[in-house]
């Protein structure tokens, strides 16, 4: 199988800050591969509530989520987490994650998440909210 690429974009809408939790830790004594994906879905959180989307009526499902590790992080370091994103179609749209440590700048994480805008009442998918796309898509 390939190795997985991603290829951040040139624009950050917004950086957060994290510090991994006692909890995030593994037997290596860094920071666990599944506890990634709870450290991106807070950074997805805070993102959307930066942007005043957290009560956006359409529903965001990641389709698929792909993530690269550069380094570990350990327990207590504190993580800068930019989030971007890039690849606005009719009815979805990526978002981009990228992990570095505060202190030193190092890469941590680079991961990538597929995003499709849904109505449950209509049971299918539904276009790019235009709160979204106004935001979005001058700079993807």
């Amino acid at each position: 199988m390939a190795r997985v690429q991603i290829d951040l974009p040139p624009v950050v809408h917004f950086t957060t800050e994290l510090a991994p939790r006692y909890a995030d830790i593994n037997m290596g004594n860094h920071v666990a591969n599944n506890s990634y994906v709870s450290l991106i879905n807070e950074a997805y959180l805070r993102f959307m509530d930066h942007y005043g989307l957290s009560s956006l009526g359409t529903k965001m499902i990641v389709a698929d989520l792909a993530m690269i590790h550069k380094s570990e992080a350990l327990y207590g370091e504190q993580l800068r987490i930019d989030v971007a994103v890039d690849n606005l179609g009719d009815k979805n749209c990526e978002l981009f994650y990228h992990f570095t440590k505060k202190e030193t700048g190092q890469d941590v994480l680079i991961a990538k998440t597929y995003i499709v805008f849904y109505d449950y009442q209509l049971g299918k998918s539904v276009p790019v909210p235009e709160e979204i796309r106004s935001l979005f898509s001058n700079n993807t």
